[in-house]
């Protein structure tokens, strides 16, 4: 196969991918839960379409931080129930201890900002107002200084509506 071939193949499959079909637990649109891992706390999730949601937390991180992020996701077509999705987002940390440590020390007075990317799945269960999903989240510090960082977690949302 050609270069251009492939890539006219590779933007097909993307494309088909990227097509949506209707799930009985999307048209619940708004979802709160809790998120294990790093960071671990409270998780909420509005859908604003069949493929595109806000999602948007507040934990702590074992280390010495208290977290806020939102992430606005692209959700693909379904794999037997189970959602893949991506997603760019922001977070901000606030130094909980005043320690020194990993993205803070006394001079930087306790702030960071950062950009995150989630990458994830959600699986809804079946006949059920419950999701459950895992995400894998790189990112970059921007605030106080330039770091890279990575989180991830397992968690469930319950949804309304």
């Amino acid at each position: 196969m050609g270069f251009r071939r492939g890539w006219i193949a590779l933007l097909g499959m993307l494309a088909g991918f990227g097509t949506l079909e209707a799930e009985a637990a999307v048209s619940r649109s708004k979802g709160l839960g809790l998120i294990l891992g790093e960071p671990t706390g409270i998780t909420g999730k509005m859908w604003t379409s069949q493929d595109r949601a806000i999602d948007a937390g507040i934990a702590f991180s074992f280390d010495e931080f208290v977290f806020l992020y939102s992430d606005y996701l692209f959700h693909f077509k379904s794999i037997s129930g189970i959602r893949p999705y991506a997603g760019i987002g922001g977070g901000l940390l606030i130094s909980s201890g005043g320690k020194k440590g990993k993205y803070f020390d006394e001079k930087d007075g306790g702030i960071g900002l950062g950009v995150r990317i989630p990458l994830g799945a959600e699986w809804f269960v079946p006949d059920a107002p419950f999701g459950i999903f895992a995400e894998l989240v790189p990112g970059i510090g921007l605030v106080p200084g330039t770091y890279g960082f990575f989180q991830g977690g397992v968690g469930a949302r319950f949804y309304l509506e």
